[in-house]
């Protein structure tokens, strides 16, 4: 994946509210990532698109994946990450991993 600038302006890259972006399965997962290291990085809020939920490992330097509709995790996603090392955001109480499948 190829990292951008941050273009966002005013909303934060995860949400206070995380329920209208996350199904059953996704809301499941994300407490067992989280033990695993994987951490929820930012929710991409596509006009006229479905929200995609961006997943960062913590122990892997530029590793990112998409965490799908059935709570898997997809860690070779075809789409370009932002750059948010200057935001401040904090991953802890987000965080989660799934075993590759």
């Amino acid at each position: 994946m190829q990292r951008m600038p941050e273009r966002r302006r005013g909303d934060k890259p995860v949400p206070d509210d995380l329920s209208p972006f996350l199904n059953a399965a996704q809301a499941k997962a994300l407490p067992e990532l989280e033990k695993k290291g994987v951490v929820l990085y930012a929710v991409r809020r596509p006009l006229f698109q479905k929200s995609v939920l961006i997943v960062k490992l913590l122990h892997a330097k530029e590793r990112y994946g998409v965490l799908l509709e059935d709570g898997t995790v997809d860690y070779f996603p075809d789409i370009p990450i932002r750059d948010q090392s200057n935001m401040g955001i904090a991953f802890g109480h987000f965080a989660g991993e799934q075993a590759i499948e």
